[in-house]
């Protein structure tokens, strides 16, 4: 089995269960135990998060003490990353892995997170399949993601602006842009 798309955009339109769904991690493990340290909300039980679309499991692969020198999103469907400390995302990138699940103990409730593009499973869930990639921020270039690197200053109004910083992002090159990997407009109108 090869690691590629396998979730066409017909199939997330009929909201049926995936077959597989993808895992970042940065580490390699043989079995993905179930976590509480990234609750989507206080009632949540300890989860494997996956998702149907590779992009957003790319997201992923580096380590994350924590969120206060990122944000992510999708806009116009398209995954993004604005990072306020290039230097420090860079020191820590060592890559990671994307891992496959079968989709079977998985189940999705579209009012939290980030709806039908991320599944939870309180089972611990052993993958069929895994690829290493050297660096997250390839990986994540390479499937799509628009990568952002900006001072902490511009995160922040990035974070509080009500377009969730669209207006300010839209003016920037990404990463993307920069070295010609994989480059999205994710600002223009889709079909």
């Amino acid at each position: 089995m090869n690691l590629e798309k396998r979730i066409t955009p017909e199939f997330q339109e009929k909201k049926e269960k995936p077959e597989f769904l993808y895992h970042g991690s940065a580490f390699d493990v043989e079995v993905v135990n179930p976590k509480g340290e990234h609750k989507r909300e206080e009632k949540e039980n300890d989860v494997v998060f996956a998702t149907p679309d590779i992009a957003f499991a790319s997201m992923f692969l580096s380590p994350r003490s924590d969120d206060s020198w990122s944000d992510k999103g999708k806009y116009n469907d398209v995954y993004y990353i604005v990072c306020g400390d290039e230097k420090r995302f860079k020191k820590e990138d060592k890559g990671g892995f994307i891992y496959v699940f079968p989709g079977g103990s998985f189940k999705c409730d579209e009012e939290i997170g980030m709806g039908m593009s991320e599944w939870i499973s309180v089972d611990s869930v052993t993958p069929i399949e895994k690829k290493y990639f050297p660096s997250g921020l390839v990986a994540m270039m390479e499937n799509g993601v628009q990568v952002y690197f900006v001072t902490r200053k511009m995160l922040q109004e990035i974070k509080e602006s009500e377009d969730h910083g669209m207006g300010i992002l839209k003016n920037i090159k990404s990463e993307n842009q920069k070295s010609g990997i994989n480059p999205i407009d994710m600002f223009s109108e889709r079909e």
